[in-house]
């Protein structure tokens, strides 16, 4: 212990070399017992270390792939381990560390150059005297540490790093994700009760200066409210918090966690960043807002001091989280991780889950629990939230193959959400009172739908472009010098505090403008019925295969011998019954959604199916390919055009080097995989030379052996896509022995054996002779019959 105290300034550098295991109990130890001094000269150095290039792998490690590292960075960061042990030492004294404006984000340095800023950020700026802006923040520990875990997140780790790109495509959860979830479920606790751990950690570098909110008024006019709704919303808001010395150690660090991660992560530029975030930051701003959510519901129900934080926090999430929102759905590709941006948003339009009881509610997904009242007010202002980004999603989703199970589980989340039973009640309400107050729409602003769908190229859209509605609210509060009013409100972004140069499209409505929604939303209705449509001929066409696998005695035996791909098949026609019953799900929401009659899916199918056959030429390969030379993007691909070629796609690869499947043991597929090619390159002449005669000998090794083919495989060690063919040989492939029909039928032999003839191996021998007696007349068959 005494040489850890004589040289823990060394010590600590030195540890930075060890190993991740080691150096995280090293560095455990010597946070115990080092002096404060050299605690503080080292702990930038630490942080700068755990969060620079390459760093202590936080967004690279899961527990799947490094369980041990796991463990052990997870015990070391989390909100009682020795990371936070060492910021808390260090509060003792009035230490305090620079962090440089550049390294923070474009926006949030932006809010801080033009004085936007809340109180919690007017004891920790550093103002340069001679330029008159803020050249830095000065932060205690805790502070530091947070701010940088927020920037880490933002990094695009996923450009640099080939495993961070691997794991972060797979969607596997890193310690990152654990530790983001435990950091903000700690400092923002769902319970009132809920004290936050350690209890006893009081800082003493905290301004004590009251906080007071003042009224918040709007600079113009509001076009898209009623007057109601406006007295209502600001005076609900106008409201002093004033909090004493003692009451406000005992949430500081909640206020430095709810500022910190909304000004850092939902300030993220997506428009002036030409690469998008990776898939595990979506995910971790997710469970950000969802504990925000679970944090602000239990205001009504809190009498302590860090109420008053609660009554603020979905406000502050509220003005920064449609930018973000907006710019993300505009840019993401749509592929299978677009159901990580889509949860996103339907977990910021849902607060109503994240109560404190959600736990002990019991939910039927067949039964549609009304939205609770006190939510309403929370749509009825962020309205735009909903209904604005539901038209922008409609031309996007026009674009996707419904017949995908991937693509229909987005389809049905969007579904589930707006076919709440009270939801789109709500927001028809909204928009009849925008409606009944006879507010005139610009004129200039018709083509918004349109200009919805020509952003969906996934290029960064312009500013001043009118359908970022996001972007075209400003100073709509009173941002003067002089008012203490948090500036999330003075850049609120959602278009309830739209003014004359802004626009908002009613969803549920009769005016002129809703002629271009109606458009959109038959063909989009059109486009789920020849999904529906396409999903049964499946389902038919699936299950009369089924029927023709047992047509006949040998059909049968055949099907037996030759180990087809049942689990395959099975798996097929189970995907397709749950696309169609998803996209019948998805048509009778839509019909609930929007006040239409359920449609006859069989004759309304028939006309459009007419239609469309009088518009495609026959036996053309390219009919719905656009030949001119401008890209037209009008003319899209049905799944009635797309099925006929998905059945005829085919892999040209080996079939050896084919994945594990379902219904295989993926290291039995690794263990004959080499015996075969082991047996393959030694015996290829012999092979060759059995399969070519023409005799019954050679008809039995064509029915065992593998037969001889031309593969196809991408060659790009040159840099460049190049097409390669190759010739196989015949060959023996003993693959089939890895499935688990084939190790459950010899369990089976061994137990009959038992059973029948009191010996294990007399059960296999007969399963042995079993197949060479079908094979020797399966082949006397094809050899008499067919040849």
């Amino acid at each position: 212990m005494t040489y850890y105290l004589e040289n823990s300034s060394l010590c600590l550098n030195e540890c930075l070399n060890y190993p991740l295991s080691t150096r995280c109990n090293e560095m455990a130890r010597l946070i115990d017992c080092g002096s404060i001094k050299d605690l503080h000269d080292f702990f930038p150095v630490l942080v700068k270390s755990i969060f620079g290039f390459p760093g202590w792998g936080l967004r690279t490690i899961t527990r799947e792939t490094a369980p041990m590292e796991f463990e052990y960075v997870y015990s070391f960061f989390g909100p009682l381990g020795p990371m936070f042990r060492l910021c808390y030492r260090l509060l003792s004294e009035p230490f305090k560390f620079d962090v440089p404006i550049e390294t923070l984000p474009p926006k949030t340095i932006q809010m801080l150059n033009n004085g936007r800023y809340s109180v919690f950020y007017s004891d920790i700026l550093n103002i340069d005297p001679y330029r008159r802006q803020v050249a830095s923040l000065q932060l205690n520990a805790f502070d530091y540490f947070i701010l940088h875990f927020a920037l880490h997140g933002m990094a695009p780790l996923h450009k640099q790093f080939p495993a961070a790109l691997t794991v972060h495509n797979d969607h596997l959860k890193t310690v990152y994700y654990f530790l983001t979830a435990d950091f903000l479920c700690t400092f923002l606790p769902t319970d009132p009760n809920a004290e936050v751990q350690p209890s006893n950690v009081y800082c003493s570098v905290k301004s004590a200066a009251s906080v007071t909110m003042s009224p918040i008024v709007p600079m113009r006019r509001t076009k898209y409210l009623s007057r109601n709704v406006i007295s209502h919303n600001f005076t609900s808001n106008a409201t002093n918090i004033r909090a004493t010395e003692p009451s406000r150690s005992s949430y500081w660090r909640t206020e430095s966690v709810l500022h910190l991660f909304i000004d850092t992560w939902l300030r993220y530029d997506i428009d002036g960043i030409a690469d998008l975030p990776s898939s595990e930051f979506i995910q971790v701003v997710r469970v950000l807002v969802k504990q925000l959510h679970s944090f602000a519901n239990s205001a009504d129900i809190d009498v302590t001091p860090m109420a008053s934080l609660r009554s603020l926090a979905q406000p502050m999430m509220n003005a920064q989280i449609n930018t973000l929102i907006l710019g993300i759905i505009q840019r993401w590709p749509l592929d299978s991780s677009f159901l990580v941006v889509l949860e996103l948003w339907l977990s910021y339009i849902q607060p109503w889950r994240y109560t404190l009881n959600r736990h002990n509610r019991i939910e039927d997904p067949q039964m549609q629990i009304a939205i609770p009242q006190k939510f309403e007010k929370f749509i009825m202002e962020n309205a735009a939230s909903y209904t604005q980004i539901y038209i922008q999603l409609l031309p996007r989703f026009e674009r996707l193959d419904f017949t995908s199970p991937k693509n229909v589980t987005i389809l049905y989340r969007l579904a589930r959400v707006f076919s709440q039973s009270n939801l789109t009640q709500i927001l028809r309400m909204h928009d009849r009172r925008l409606l009944s107050e006879h507010l005139s729409l610009s004129p200039r602003k018709s083509n918004l739908f349109q200009n919805i769908s020509s952003h969906n190229n996934h290029s960064p859209p312009s500013p001043s472009s009118p359908t970022r509605t996001s972007q075209d609210v400003t100073d709509c509060f009173d941002t003067s010098p002089n008012s203490t009013a948090s500036t999330y409100f003075s850049q609120r972004t959602d278009v309830n505090y739209l003014h004359e140069d802004d626009t908002y499209i009613c969803l549920f409505g009769s005016t002129e403008r809703q002629r271009i929604i109606i458009s959109k939303l038959e063909q989009f209705k059109n486009k789920l019925f020849e999904s529906y449509e396409c999903a049964n001929q499946m389902i038919n066409q699936l299950e009369a295969s089924v029927q023709k696998r047992y047509n006949g005695f040998f059909g049968y035996i055949k099907w037996y011998l030759t180990n087809d791909e049942e689990a395959e098949h099975n798996q097929s026609l189970n995907d397709a019954r749950k696309i169609s019953e998803v996209l019948e799900f998805v048509i009778r929401s839509f019909s609930i959604i929007f006040e239409e009659e359920l449609p006859n899916f069989l004759a309304e199918f028939t006309e459009i199916q007419q239609r469309s056959r009088e518009n495609i030429v026959p036996n053309s390969i390219f009919e719905d390919t656009n030949m001119s030379d401008s890209l037209n993007l009008s003319h899209q691909t049905s799944p009635a055009m797309m099925m006929p070629r998905i059945r005829k796609v085919q892999y040209t690869g080996d079939p050896l080097t084919l994945p594990a499947r379902n219904n295989e043991i993926e290291f039995l597929v690794r263990l004959f995989y080499r015996l075969s090619c082991s047996l393959n390159e030694t015996y290829a002449v012999e092979i060759e030379q059995l399969y070519r005669r023409q005799n019954f000998v050679g008809q039995i090794a064509r029915r065992i052996l593998e037969s001889p083919r031309i593969v196809q495989t991408f060659e790009k060690s040159h840099g460049s896509s190049e097409l390669v063919e190759r010739h196989l040989r015949p060959r023996i492939n003993l693959r089939w022995l890895a499935s688990y029909r084939t190790i459950i039928i010899i369990m089976l032999s061994f137990l009959v054996g038992k059973l029948l003839f009191g010996g294990p191996l007399f059960g296999f021998f007969v399963l042995i002779l079993f197949k060479i007696i079908m094979t020797f007349l399966l082949s006397t068959y094809e050899f008499l019959f067919k040849s």
